[in-house]
């Protein structure tokens, strides 16, 4: 065969594989899309749970808390550790999550809820402190800085939830379960009290309500449910290590639910969404790393500040600080 007639298949061969590729970018680049939006999707259905959940604590009850990433770690560090090393079932540990996060909530909140203002700040935040440094120390149990690896999805009946889609239904199903229970609440007597402890607590405990009662259910539930999306969140990611819980966190959910309002549930799913998007929208501006995390603080700070000066209630908040 002539150097040429080669040449000539060789030219075609590669028109070929060159077209072909470019049939394929677009198919590509669109499931490259997917994935990546699937992903904020997720993060931000967790960071739902995460700030309607404190919502309840602040908004509704008026106990602004920096403790809440610690709720969401005993929940992630349950679910991962009883499903990694003793081989509980996702589902089996993920109830498991919620009742320890509730019990632990509950007993913190003997001390918390004897104190108010500054000084209730001043101990969640410790409490927040505590959490972290038995993440980061008990290295027999947590593995310490080193974190936990390959956390194993969950699976039930022989189906796993091994795309990032079946992950999504899952936190979305959890938000609207989340959504569903906080609004039956919150519209119920028992959430009238809550509402009457966040404007006049001297006044109810005049009138013979136990408020601290209240106040320790309150720290509980809002507590298990931070824990359940803690789970979730641990699962979906397959690796959690201590400074995913530290006040960062708790600074970062807080801000969620003041940016949109205390006291409403959308207004906390608002924040979660503009705190979700905002960071990754960052991504876009080609900021090296070390930069691009300290912009994300700066601009976080300077929401806060306008807001407060323009809308001291949040975007969708019945109540302000």
């Amino acid at each position: 065969m002539s150097f040429a007639k080669n040449l000539e298949i060789a030219s075609f061969s590669l028109f070929f594989l060159l077209s072909s590729t470019l049939c394929l970018l677009p198919s590509v680049f669109y499931l490259l899309a997917m994935e990546y939006l699937l992903h904020i999707a997720i993060i931000f259905a967790l960071n739902a749970v995460f700030a309607v959940s404190l919502n309840y604590i602040a908004g509704f009850t008026g106990i602004i808390s920096f403790g809440h990433s610690a709720f969401i770690g005993v929940g992630a560090y349950t679910v991962a550790i009883l499903t990694k090393f003793y081989g509980v079932p996702f589902f089996a540990a993920f109830p498991a999550a919620f009742l320890l996060a509730g019990a632990i909530g509950y007993l913190v909140a003997f001390p918390i809820t004897k104190l108010s203002g500054d000084s209730l700040m001043l101990i969640s935040l410790g409490f927040m402190l505590i959490m972290y440094n038995i993440f980061l120390n008990w290295t027999e149990v947590t593995h310490g800085a080193l974190g936990i690896k390959a956390i194993p999805t969950p699976e039930i009946w022989g189906w796993t939830l091994g795309t990032k889609f079946e992950f999504l239904l899952f936190a979305v199903l959890l938000l609207i379960f989340t959504l569903y229970i906080f609004s039956r609440i919150t519209r119920s007597p028992y959430g009238r009290v809550l509402t009457g402890i966040r404007e006049n607590e001297v006044l109810l405990q005049g009138v013979g309500y136990a408020t601290a009662k209240y106040k320790r259910s309150v720290f509980a539930l809002g507590g298990a449910f931070a824990a359940g999306a803690g789970g979730i969140y641990a699962s979906y990611l397959s690796f959690i290590e201590p400074g995913l819980f530290a006040s960062l966190g708790s600074v970062t959910v807080l801000t969620m639910v003041i940016l949109g309002g205390l006291a409403n549930n959308w207004g906390a799913i608002l924040g979660a969404a503009l705190l979700t998007i905002t960071p990754e929208a960052l991504r876009f501006l080609g900021l090296p790393d070390s930069i691009l995390a300290e912009m994300q603080q700066i601009l976080y700070g300077l929401m806060l500040f306008f807001l407060m000066l323009l809308r001291p209630r949040g975007l969708l908040g019945r109540y302000q600080l």
